[in-house]
């Protein structure tokens, strides 16, 4: 049976930060690729430039579709998200200053951050699952020297020369992604997509991938999941205690909810459509990406005869049994 968790008294600092947090959450979700991404960047779009000119930056600023998650544009429009959501948290503090706790703001925060992270597990994970993401190195990327190579190229190399193992890092981000629809399994799923997106910014800031501002958003939400069950992990793995069970949470009281799963069916219905509809989008653009005609340089590399010559010029015709 699913119980609300017992009324506690929060501190002002607590109640503050709650807003604060729930503000931000809401702002960078929707600014990231979510149901209202469209929405909000049209409004960063109009706000970020004059507050690049406030903090003196010279040159415009524009939201470039370059096919990368990092930009300046980005990086300015994160402080302003920030500032953002201190006055608006604020303000919604000052409101509900008088009260004990914002236990229901904070379970709308949970439910927020398990759906936009499992949305973004499941879209990358997809993308590795059905080989899009990594494309196995063409002719013009073979002819490269490997002192050519960007760290990024590098890695994509690397990742998208095995199959194999695209798809073992694609089922991890899947699994995770999964876990996190269900409140009984999200602790689970929490802890595979911070183990899985903590290698994942590793990767972005070492190999500078520009997608380090989602990933290391992805990584901080995760840990923000996982701390709600801290007390029963240190519990479990440290001091070898007892670990009692979860306290489920509802979103709204029973008796908005009728039948008793419609709610939680109707969000994951709604979620789950969203997640194919984008996927099929996202399919359909990276494989018009790599759908090209045939030219001139395909079959390159299939060798049928090789001859050789040495310095005598006196030639040499070697088979392909011979030559390997």
């Amino acid at each position: 049976m699913e119980n609300n968790p017992p009324i506690e008294k929060w501190s002002n600092l607590k109640k503050w930060f709650l807003p604060v947090l729930f503000v931000y959450v809401l702002l960078f979700t929707q600014s990231y690729q979510f149901f209202l991404s469209v929405v909000f960047d049209f409004l960063w779009e109009i706000l970020v430039p004059p507050f690049a000119s406030l903090l003196g930056y010279g040159d415009e600023v524009k939201n470039v579709m370059s096919g990368s998650g990092d930009g300046i544009f980005q990086y300015f429009k994160l402080p302003l998200i920030l500032i953002f959501s201190l006055i608006i948290g604020t303000l919604i503090f000052g409101f509900r200053r008088k009260k004990e706790n914002s236990k229901g703001l904070e379970n709308w925060l949970r439910v927020i951050l398990r759906y936009y992270v499992s949305f973004q597990m499941l879209l990358y994970g997809f993308a590795k699952i059905f080989p899009m993401q990594f494309a196995f190195p063409n002719e013009m990327r073979l002819d490269r020297t490997l002192g050519e190579f960007s760290p990024m190229g590098l890695l994509w190399t690397f990742m998208g020369y095995s199959e194999t193992y695209a798809l073992f890092a694609g089922l991890g981000e899947f699994i995770g992604g999964i876990l996190l629809f269900w409140k009984r399994t999200s602790l689970l799923g929490s802890l595979i997509t911070f183990g899985v997106m903590s290698n994942v910014m590793m990767m972005n800031y070492c190999y500078d991938v520009p997608v380090k501002i989602l990933s290391t958003h992805l990584v901080f939400f995760a840990l923000i999941l996982i701390a709600y069950d801290s007390k029963r992990l240190i519990n479990f793995f440290f001091l070898n205690k007892t670990s009692p069970p979860s306290i489920l949470y509802e979103i709204l009281p029973m008796k908005f909810i009728k039948p008793k799963n419609f709610m939680k069916n109707l969000i994951a219905g709604v979620i789950i459509i969203g997640i194919a509809g984008t996927f099929i989008v996202y399919k359909a653009g990276w494989l018009n990406m790599f759908d090209r005609p045939k030219g001139m340089l395909d079959g390159k590399y299939e060798v049928f005869n090789f001859e050789k010559f040495d310095s005598g010029l006196k030639k040499d015709s070697l088979s392909e049994n011979e030559m390997w």
